[in-house]
C-alpha cells in the first residue's frame, strides 16, 4: 500500500484518496474470499492426509467454482454501482470518477484472486509452507510490484497512455 500510495501521489492527493475508498470497498470483497477459502482449508488436508484423491479433486473444484461465481458476481454488482458506492465515502466529483474507475480496475482480477488464494492454501494445507511462501510473495510482492511499476510506467495512471518505444 506504501508503494501504491508513494506511486499514486504523483498524479494528487485525489487519487490517493480515491484509492483508499477503492481499497476499502475491494477489502470486503477480499475478506469472503479468505474466509471460504480458511474455511475449506481442513477439508483439503483431511483429504490430502487420507490420499483421498477423488474427494480432494471434487473439493478444489467446487471451491474454485464458488470464488469464481463469488467474485463475478460481486464485481458485476460493484462496478454497476460504483459511483454510488464510492460516493458514500466521498462527495468530489473527481474521487468518485477516479475511485469508481479504481474499483473496476481492481475487480476485474478478482476471479483470479480467488484462485490464487484457492492454490495457496493448498500448499498450507499439505504442509508445504514455501510453496504457500513463494505463491503468496509472488501474488502480492513480486508480480504486484512488477506490474504496478512496468504498466504505470508504459500506460500511466488511467491506461490510456501508451509510450511507443
Amino acid at each position: 500500500m506504501a508503494l501504491l500510495n508513494s506511486t499514486l501521489a504523483a498524479y494528487g492527493a485525489k487519487e490517493v484518496a480515491a484509492m483508499g475508498i477503492t481499497q476499502k470497498i475491494y477489502s470486503i470483497v477480499i475478506l469472503a474470499i479468505v474466509g471460504f477459502t480458511f474455511g475449506s482449508q481442513p477439508l483439503i488436508g483431511y483429504n490430502y492426509g487420507t490420499k483421498n484423491w477423488k474427494r480432494l479433486r471434487e473439493a478444489l473444484h467446487f471451491e474454485i467454482l464458488v470464488q469464481v461465481v463469488y467474485a463475478v458476481v460481486s464485481a458485476l454488482i460493484l462496478i454497476i454501482f460504483a459511483h454510488t458506492i464510492v460516493g458514500l465515502f466521498m462527495n468530489d466529483a473527481a474521487i468518485v470518477n477516479s475511485g469508481s474507475y479504481m474499483l473496476f480496475a481492481t475487480l476485474i482480477t478478482t476471479p483470479l484472486a480467488g484462485v490464487i488464494m484457492v492454490y495457496t492454501t493448498v500448499f498450507q494445507s499439505i504442509g508445504n509452507a514455501w510453496g504457500a511462501l513463494i505463491m503468496s510473495l509472488a501474488r502480492q510482492g513480486v508480480v504486484y510490484f512488477a506490474a504496478m511499476l512496468l504498466l504505470e510506467h508504459i500506460l500511466g495512471l488511467s491506461g490510456r497512455k501508451l509510450h511507443l518505444m
